[in-house]
């Protein structure tokens, strides 16, 4: 597959960058269940991802599901021109 063929593009009623995800928690650990083979689906707002993971819990009794959003966003740029990174102290 090429490159271009894999540039994000949104399914359905999916906004990439919405921000907001929808997740079951495991009955047995706890832990938050995610697919490696597929990206998880960003709702474009938290209503529609309350929406959704209402959805699913009404399909699944006795299933947990979670909204989640970033907290926090960090990015590091490299400086023009150098090997050095906004973050370098020296």
């Amino acid at each position: 597959m090429s490159k271009e063929n894999k540039k994000a593009k949104p399914r359905n009623d999916e906004l990439i960058g919405g921000g907001y995800f929808v997740f079951r928690r495991g009955k047995r650990t706890g832990r938050i269940g995610v697919s490696y083979k597929r990206v998880p689906f960003e709702h474009p707002d938290y209503a529609a991802a309350e929406k959704e993971a209402n959805r699913l819990a009404n399909e699944n009794p006795g299933e947990i599901y979670q909204v989640f959003s970033p907290g926090t966003t960090i990015c590091i740029l490299p400086l023009p021109n150098s090997g050095r990174t906004s973050d370098d102290r020296t």
